[in-house]
């Protein structure tokens, strides 16, 4: 057995915990990379894609339960979120 803390993010005023976004997180998450827009992820019937077509027509990515999973196995992308308030 393999006893680890377990740690609540804190986000700062650039970040956002990817706790605090759920199906009804009020922004968008973009995937980029480098510098370059390459797409978005969205929440579509009970799952996480990752989408390069405004219409969420072109699944970039195969379904996922949860966003952590979908981040990790896109290590050559970073992802940003823009909050609506």
């Amino acid at each position: 057995m393999n006893l680890k803390d377990i740690i609540i993010p804190e986000p700062t005023e650039n970040t956002v915990s990817i706790s605090d976004i759920t199906e009804n997180f009020k922004g968008i998450i973009l995937a980029f990379s480098k510098d370059k827009t390459v797409g978005y992820v969205t929440y579509d019937n009970c799952y996480w894609v990752l989408c390069n077509s405004i219409d969420n027509s072109n699944y970039m990515s195969t379904e996922y339960v949860y966003l952590t999973e979908l981040i990790k196995d896109y290590p050559e992308y970073s992802f940003k979120a823009i909050e609506f308030k």
